[in-house]
């Protein structure tokens, strides 16, 4: 069930959100969606880029560094995947956290 701050962000929309001087909806829990996956792909885009520069590495004959380059892409792909997941994931729990304080300020004042 969510929350009356989380039904109040849903029902002023996004556009309005933004023009709330109150602050009283977040529009960063909507547009970190957006930017998740601007990240994901921005990510996959590199991940390409690196073994587009390692096949083209092997066929100058920098094997070596073209062979390096395609075992160690993949891990540096998955690190950077993962540090991305949990940064994104710490913004969305510091506004469920405020969205949930104001609740519950909200709920004492009663």
């Amino acid at each position: 069930m969510p929350s009356a701050a989380a039904s109040a962000a849903l029902a002023k929309g996004f556009f309005a959100g933004l023009f709330d001087f109150s602050f009283e909806t977040f529009v960063a829990l909507k547009v970190i969606k957006v930017l998740y996956g601007i990240f994901l792909l921005v990510l996959a885009l590199g991940a390409l880029g690196g073994i587009g520069a390692a096949v083209i590495d092997i066929f100058q004959g920098n094997i070596l560094l073209g062979l390096g380059i395609l075992i160690f892409l993949p891990i540096g792909a998955l690190v950077y995947l993962v540090v991305g997941r949990v940064y994104f994931e710490l913004i969305i729990v510091a506004f469920k956290i405020a969205e949930d304080a104001g609740e519950i300020a909200r709920n004492t004042r009663k």
